[in-house]
Formats: C-alpha cells, sequence, structure tokens
C-alpha cells in the first residue's frame, strides 16, 4: 500500500533475486490518494521477489517480499 498526495507518475514493478523484471502492476498517472496492490503471483514460483515503487522516476521503495505456494 502507498499514499499519494499529489498526481504522480507511478510505477510498481516485481522483480525475482537475480533482477529480472517479472511483472509490472501499475505503470501510470495515479490521482492524489490511497492505493493497495495485490500481486497475482499464479503463474509465478514459490520464492524471493522484490517490489520497487517508483513516482516521478525516482525509487522511493524496494522491499523484500517471499512467495509460498
Amino acid at each position: 500500500s502507498f499514499s499519494l498526495e499529489t498526481s504522480a507518475d507511478v510505477t510498481l514493478s516485481v522483480y525475482d533475486v537475480k533482477g529480472r523484471l517479472v511483472d509490472t502492476l501499475i505503470k501510470g498517472t495515479l490521482s492524489p490518494n490511497s492505493y493497495n496492490q495485490v500481486w497475482n503471483a499464479e503463474n509465478a514460483a514459490s520464492g524471493i521477489y522484490f517490489y520497487k515503487l517508483e513516482v516521478n522516476g525516482q525509487e522511493i521503495d524496494t522491499k523484500r517480499m517471499g512467495l509460498v505456494k
């Protein structure tokens, strides 16, 4: 989840441990609001992944997440 105080170009992407792009969850301009994004990992293998949130081209947050099926 994340919040925007002003409209911004947002990209939310998921990467594997080797740094390969797995999925792009959000790519576009969002209005000021709070957002919750769910990753449909149906086609992904169990393991460690990273998500990266970029706002207006600047990296805001990168965090690790584990997927267990």
